[in-house]
């Protein structure tokens, strides 16, 4: 991996996980049809919700990110920072996506089912990388002077 152009891969990547939230919608919209209809998918219709939800949250902070990483860093962040805005929020989506496609929210520790506590480490190891990474660019971001007018 070589340099990141100041914030152009995560808004890149934004966009992605955007279009990852429209299509968890229209999958979402198929798992709510009434039983007998023809779209009728026979899943549980939470779970993909959630996925929904969190591609929307992610893709919409990782806009953000973009948008002020060149500020924040003075042109591309380091290293670690973009591992863990676009490896955490990869590794938490894909987590999250296994969990829908069987019917799992991905929050549970304990379950019957013995891929339940890889699903929920996983997302959880992917929703803290993208968290920390994120406060950085935060603080730096704060600890920056105002732009002057």
């Amino acid at each position: 991996m070589g340099r990141f152009e100041g914030g152009q891969a995560a808004i890149r990547m934004a966009v992605g996980v955007l279009l990852l939230a429209a299509l968890a919608g229209a999958w979402e919209l198929l798992a709510r049809q009434a039983p007998g209809s023809v779209l009728y998918l026979g899943v549980t219709p939470e779970p993909i919700a959630a996925l929904r939800e969190l591609a929307t949250t992610l893709g919409l902070l990782l806009f953000v990110a973009g948008a002020l990483m060149r500020w924040a860093f003075a042109g591309s962040p380091p290293r670690w920072v973009a591992v863990g805005l676009y490896g955490g929020a990869l590794l938490a989506l894909a987590a999250q996506a296994y969990g829908a496609s069987g019917g799992m929210y991905g929050i549970q520790l304990q379950d019957l089912r013995a891929d339940a506590l890889p699903v929920f480490i996983f997302k959880h190891l992917g929703l803290m990388a993208f968290a920390v990474a994120f406060f950085e660019l935060a603080r730096r971001i704060l600890s920056r002077p105002p732009p002057t007018v």
